[in-house]
């Protein structure tokens, strides 16, 4: 054992093909690995990796607190025992941080692998809260649409939806390199519809900086 690590050499399982080690236990049981620094309260068990049998999940803990689990159905869960995605991340506040130091800095990236049409929305950040009655609502969505599929001209709509007397909204459109307020495909550069044009006259206006101070200005 001593030709190993001397931080891990106590107990060495050694093949010169495939090695392992089985922890057996009962169908409604646990199997433990358990890291202690002493023989008495929370120092017996310091951190520990501990699969359930019952359920089939596994999990990790630091102390008495769970810190990670993995389901059977291949959902991933920190800081949540019940995992309702592949990663489901729970906190009360800073849940996620990307950092990089490359030239690029940190990405994240949302890539969508199936066949796609025209019309397809590939890509959703949803911004929830809770309604007086306690139910996650999807108050904001930030998605993309597929306009044009045809590799080589391809075309999308990147939208801004916010909820509306009760409905999802889009009520920002980014397509084709035209923006609509209102309206899903823009055919000029900046558009905003309304249902009437007084609607428009009042509540939309583009204002642009002149020599005499500030001008308004309507199509």
């Amino acid at each position: 054992p001593t030709d190993y690590h001397a931080d891990a050499d106590n107990l060495v399982i050694y093949g010169s093909g495939n090695s392992g080690m089985t922890i057996a236990s009962g169908t409604s049981s646990h199997g433990n690995i358990w890291f202690a620094d002493g023989t008495g309260g929370v120092a017996e068990y310091q951190s520990r990796i501990q699969f359930n049998h019952n359920g089939n999940t596994l999990k990790f803990a630091i102390g008495d607190t769970e810190i990670m689990r993995f389901l059977s159905s291949g959902n991933v869960g920190i800081g949540t025992t019940s995992p309702g995605f592949k990663l489901h991340v729970s906190g009360s506040t800073d849940i996620l941080h990307l950092e990089g130091s490359g030239a690029g800095g940190p990405q994240l990236r949302l890539t969508d692998n199936s066949a796609t049409s025209d019309g397809d929305q590939f890509g959703l950040i949803d911004f929830l809260a809770k309604d007086d009655a306690g139910s996650n609502t999807t108050m904001n969505r930030i998605s993309n649409v597929v306009v044009d599929n045809t590799q080589g001209t391809t075309d999308s709509r990147l939208t801004i939806q916010n909820r509306v007397d009760g409905t999802l909204t889009e009520v920002l459109s980014v397509a084709s390199g035209k923006v609509g307020i209102g309206y899903a495909s823009p055919s000029l550069h900046f558009e905003v519809h309304k249902t009437s044009t007084s609607e428009v006259a009042t509540e939309a206006a583009i204002r642009t900086n002149s020599a005499g101070g500030h001008s308004s200005m309507l199509a």
